[in-house]
């Protein structure tokens, strides 16, 4: 807002965040281990998911039916995943429903806490924090490695076939 408000004609720099990965770079540059989505996302989403996760500031943008909810969704669960907390703020309670509606339905509602309109009461609030709290737990780490190491053969195998029919000979 600080930008914004003094420098509205400079780029804004996020300090501390590199650079924005580009939708090419996502799988040479991330191994499946470290990206979390419980929705489906292209390698554009997968951008945004790990521009969000490294701290970078950005505005999605795109017409309805495009997968913004989804990557909000999407974004939300890579920085849990990364001990990071989210706020999300629209101006419809429309897409905050929809965000909290698909974390819930891929188990990560309890991990949400909704602050808007009419279910903005304490006892509600002090409810949801009661259940997140409760139904916190410790999931195995080994068979998700098992799982991303099979996930990482595949991508491997579908990227070498990528390069293999695009590779240039020279007839």
């Amino acid at each position: 807002v600080r930008h914004l408000i003094h420098d509205p004609d400079k780029v804004f720099q996020t300090a501390g965040a590199g650079v924005i990965p580009k939708p090419v770079e996502i799988d040479r540059r991330y191994p499946p281990r470290d990206l979390v989505h419980p929705l489906p996302a292209d390698s554009s989403q997968l951008s945004a998911v790990m521009a969000a996760s490294e701290g970078h500031d950005f505005v999605i943008v795109g017409p309805p039916g495009t997968g913004k909810s989804q990557t909000i969704a999407n974004i939300i669960a890579q920085c849990l995943a990364g001990g990071k907390t989210v706020l999300f703020v629209a101006e419809k309670t429309a897409a905050l429903d929809v965000v909290y509606r698909r974390l819930r339905d891929h188990g990560l509602g309890d991990c949400c806490v909704e602050l808007h309109s009419n279910k903005a009461e304490r006892k509600r609030f002090l409810d949801q924090l009661e259940t997140s709290w409760r139904n916190r737990s410790q999931a195995d780490a080994s068979s998700w490695d098992e799982i991303n190491e099979q996930l990482k053969n595949h991508r491997d195998q579908l990227n070498e076939y990528v390069a293999s029919i695009h590779h240039v000979e020279a007839n």
